[in-house]
């Protein structure tokens, strides 16, 4: 009797390995594995294009990417910009891949980018003097407010309306830079009258 209770001792203190854990976590890495090598490949295929493309306009892509590279990311102002340049990709990315994993199609990034840039330039020119520390963590809040307000138009037409996500998002992007550009077109109008002689 006391053997068979040191044998379910020993029995019950040998630690089973889940294999369906190890297996999840094994084809995780290899998705994650594959997404990285399907995303260097795309760029690799890119820039095989683009120095082909180049080529037969008889340029050398060595030269072309040597000038792209001193150009853009040889020193911190060249990298800076291109910072600059990729934040509304990224952001117009992120408004297209949010509502996507709620299983909605917008196409009204670039819309939803100019009324949050028309919200941030309100505060910019109405802070005054009011120290960075203050007034870009503001203008990131009212640009991101600016974006949500007319995206939110669209959701409201969705679900009040019926009307397709996809045909709203991408017509009330031209409403947004119209909106944007009026402004600016009126006084360039406006000067361009004035030099010409015409009353405004």
């Amino acid at each position: 009797m006391e053997a068979t209770g040191l044998e379910n001792v020993e029995a019950r203190s040998v630690p089973t390995i889940d294999n369906s854990a190890i297996n999840a976590l094994l084809k995780q890495i290899g998705s994650q594995a594959w997404s990285f090598v399907t995303y260097l490949w795309v760029i690799v295929v890119a820039m095989g294009l683009f120095g082909l493309l180049v080529y037969i306009l008889g340029t050398s892509p060595i030269d072309v990417f040597e000038a792209i590279y001193e150009g853009a990311l040889s020193d911190f102002y060249g990298r800076s910009e291109v910072v600059v340049k990729m934040i509304p990709f990224i952001l117009c990315a992120l408004a297209v891949a949010v509502p996507a994993r709620a299983g909605l199609i917008n196409v009204g990034g670039e819309g939803q980018l100019y009324m949050g840039a028309v919200f941030a330039s309100y505060v910019a020119l109405h802070a005054g003097d009011s120290p960075a520390t203050v007034v870009i963590p503001a203008m990131v809040a009212a640009g991101a407010l600016g974006g949500a307000l007319w995206g939110g138009l669209i959701g409201i037409t969705r679900a009040y309306a019926g009307l397709n996500e996809t045909i709203s998002s991408l017509l009330m992007n031209y409403i947004a830079i119209l909106l944007v550009d009026y402004p600016g077109f009126n006084l360039r109008f406006a000067a361009r009258a004035h030099a010409l002689g015409f009353k405004v």
